[in-house]
């Protein structure tokens, strides 16, 4: 009953709903991490945005198909997974965390990685596993220290 509930609050945005899903999570935990996986979002609270000494964001199924700007806020953050969401392209502001060392983008509807993601300089792990990619994209080759693909 608990998931089908949050799946029927998910589409009413208003902020007693958002509250419902995200259980009252307004200041930034003492472990630096947030973990939102499975609570039927269908966008990103803005406010998480806020917590600029963010290091880990799961934000792993929901019904993500984009992120806000202001996510260029979390420049401390490194690890972002968005593994079993609905995105057809990566959105481009998870370019711009240069920190980010962990990636899941695994589950999602990707047909290409875009050039951008060649700014991620740190990344070490990139999981792109069940997408809609026809080969591997040559940006990929381009993340020198890349260890696990």
């Amino acid at each position: 009953m608990g998931n089908s509930l949050k799946a029927i609050v998910a589409f009413v945005p208003s902020d007693e709903c958002q509250k419902y899903l995200l259980e009252d999570l307004e200041e930034m935990p003492v472990d630096k991490m947030v973990d939102l996986s499975g609570r039927q979002l269908r966008r990103l609270p803005l406010h998480i945005c806020s917590f600029r000494e963010l290091v880990k964001l799961y934000l792993s199924d929901n019904n993500l198909n984009h992120l806000p700007p202001e996510l260029e806020q979390l420049q401390n953050l490194q690890i972002l997974a968005l593994d079993f969401n609905n995105f057809k392209a990566l959105p481009l502001v998870v370019c711009t965390l240069k920190q980010l060392c962990i990636l899941y983008l695994g589950n999602n509807k990707l047909c290409s990685l875009p050039l951008e993601l060649r700014l991620l300089q740190n990344l070490k792990t990139l999981w792109i596993e069940s997408n809609c990619l026809q080969c591997l994209p040559e940006v990929v080759c381009e993340l020198s220290l890349l260890k696990t693909l």
